[in-house]
Parts: structure tokens; sequence; C-alpha cells
């Protein structure tokens, strides 16, 4: 039977994973993207990586995160990560919507979620976490893609994409990225 993983590495990283294997403080950033329910993909891994794999670590390691990625990596700076974990599996897994929820009632249900997951004392615990460095990266809609109004969003998204494919540096009429760290 062949390999259950495919390893992707530039030749230097490809040296050193075959010389060493993977050692967990040789991973210094981890980035967890945006992605509803997909992040249920790596609900697996991450219970591996905090029950396991991370679970003596020494060395900071920042975790950077938007969305889904960010509600992540906030159960890993906390005190009981496997607990905060379960807390955000069952959340997310047992989140109810009306049959057209609106972006009210979806903001609505991620702030409960949120709520569920990072209490005020594990908020504590995550910006003193000197182990696993919480990072956080949020985007901001300007003009027409900021707009409550669908098709206007939707021109304003359109537009966004055109400038995207002129030059990346077009973005930035449209969305403003903030970085938030410990």
């Amino acid at each position: 039977m062949g390999s259950q993983i495919s390893i992707r590495a530039g030749a230097q990283a490809l040296d050193f994973i075959r010389a060493n294997g993977l050692p967990q403080e040789s991973i210094k950033v981890m980035v967890g993207a945006s992605g509803g329910p997909k992040w249920f993909v790596l609900s697996g891994l991450d219970k591996a990586l905090l029950g396991e794999y991370f679970r003596h670590r020494t060395s900071p390691l920042d975790l950077i995160g938007t969305s889904a990625g960010s509600w992540r990596f906030s159960c890993y700076g906390q005190d009981d990560p496997l607990a905060a974990h379960e807390r955000f599996e069952q959340g997310y897994l047992h989140t109810d919507y009306s049959e057209k929820p609106d972006p009210a009632e979806i903001s609505h249900k991620a702030g409960e979620l949120v709520e569920n997951i990072v209490s005020p004392e594990s908020v504590r615990q995550i910006l003193n976490n000197p182990v696993f460095r919480f990072n956080l990266i949020t985007v901001r809609s300007h003009g027409l893609a900021a707009s409550e109004r669908k098709l206007l969003q939707m021109a304003g998204l359109g537009l966004a994409a055109t400038g995207n494919l002129i030059n990346r540096k077009h973005l930035s009429s449209f969305f403003t990225r903030t970085l938030f760290y410990q």
C-alpha cells in the first residue's frame, strides 16, 4: 500500500525531513486560512497536533489565522486546548440556522460560537501564551464591497476581482487588512 501522506517541500526542506523526520520544534509558523465548514477536514489533525505532537512544545509557534482558521488557533493557546477544540467542534456542528438566514442571523450565531469557545479567562490565556502565539488577520471592506445591499456588494466584489486581475495593489481600494498579534 502506498503512503497515506504526500509531502511537498523544496529541496533543502525535503533533505532536512529525510535526514531528521519532522521534529515539532522545526515548525515555526502555522497558517489557518478561512474556510467555514472546511475546517472540519482539519479537526482530526488539530486533535493529533494538540494531543500528541505539540503537547510538550516549549519553543514559540506563531499561529496566523483568518476566520475559521483563527477560531481553530484560539483553541491552541488555551490552558486546555483539547477541551476548547471540543467546544468549537461541537458548537459548530450543532449550530442551527433558520431556513433562509440573513447576515444578521449568521453574525449572531458566529458570535455565540466564539463566546462558547473563548471566555474572558481564555482570552488572557491566549494572549499570554508564550508557546502558541496567536495572530489574527482581519479584512475590512470599503465602498461597494462594504454595502449591506447584496447587488451593490456583488458589484463591488466584481470590481475588486477585476482590479486584482490588473494588479494586486488595486485590492487596497476595496479592502484593508489588519494584523492583530501578541
